[in-house]
């Protein structure tokens, strides 16, 4: 088994990094898309953002979405790819942008190489 693990990042479609301005907060990106730039930064191994088009996060309304229109509260899901110490450091890096998000870490084996 080699050490490759995968962790798994839940949040809303509509969710933004924390701001300290209105102004700032009216131009953030969507956090999902925000992390993926900083993970690349980090060095992170592999980062994708999956779009979700039917679910619902812990305890809230199933959501659907929709050609014209993506509800603020459909899930997202953006998902991390490298060694555990990497995302562990990853996490303790950006703790404050992950306030509400449901975190996941998956061990896992690579099959092929």
């Amino acid at each position: 088994m080699n050490d490759l693990i995968v962790l798994r990042l839940y949040c809303h479609y509509g969710d933004r990094p924390p701001t300290k301005t209105f102004w700032q907060n009216l131009i953030a990106p969507p956090l999902a898309h925000y992390l993926a730039t900083r993970a690349k930064a980090f060095g992170i191994e592999q980062v994708i953002v999956h779009r979700v088009s039917v679910g619902f996060l812990k305890g809230e309304s199933l959501q659907y979405d929709l050609p014209e229109f993506s509800p603020h509260k459909l899930p997202q899901c953006l998902e991390l790819i490298d060694r555990e110490d990497k995302l562990r450091g990853f996490l303790d890096r950006y703790i404050d942008e992950l306030r509400g998000v449901r975190v996941i870490l998956l061990r896992g084996e690579e099959l092929l190489p």
